[in-house]
């Protein structure tokens, strides 16, 4: 298992993960794109309010598994494109936030110490949901 890490230098390990911005209407579904480079462990997704530390929403692996599978969220993964599309179903008012991808590398070693799993994490991406004023 590894341990996120929310300091300043883990944060800015952005070179493999790039990610765009979304807006959606209330009760409309998106999908946030997270493309990577290389070999990939997982990525994984957080989501994080205002004030509040960010939540580990679920990550998907190289073949497409995904944990946890009870999650409100799914993923898709697309090897070709290198891409993970973060899919966000009847978006709510509550899922206005700051959503994270995270990139964990493959590596070929059986055993693995502390820096062996750090994470790439992209520049933070802000979902605005909202509701269209009747005209």
């Amino acid at each position: 298992t590894t341990a996120p890490c929310w300091s300043q230098q883990c944060m800015a390990q952005t070179d493999n993960v790039l990610q765009p911005e979304g807006d959606v209407e209330e009760g409309g579904n998106i999908n946030l794109t997270c493309t990577y480079d290389g070999l990939i462990q997982n990525i994984q997704w957080y989501r994080q309010n205002q004030r509040s530390r960010p939540e580990f929403l679920l990550y998907i692996t190289e073949g497409g598994t995904i944990h946890p599978t009870d999650s409100d969220f799914s993923a898709y993964i697309n090897k070709t494109e290198k891409r993970v599309n973060l899919e966000i179903s009847s978006a709510a008012l509550t899922d206005s936030a700051v959503y994270y991808c995270a990139l964990k590398a493959h590596s070929d070693r059986k055993h693995h110490n502390s820096l062996d799993d750090r994470l790439d994490w992209s520049s933070n991406m802000t979902l605005s949901a909202g509701r269209t004023e009747p005209s």
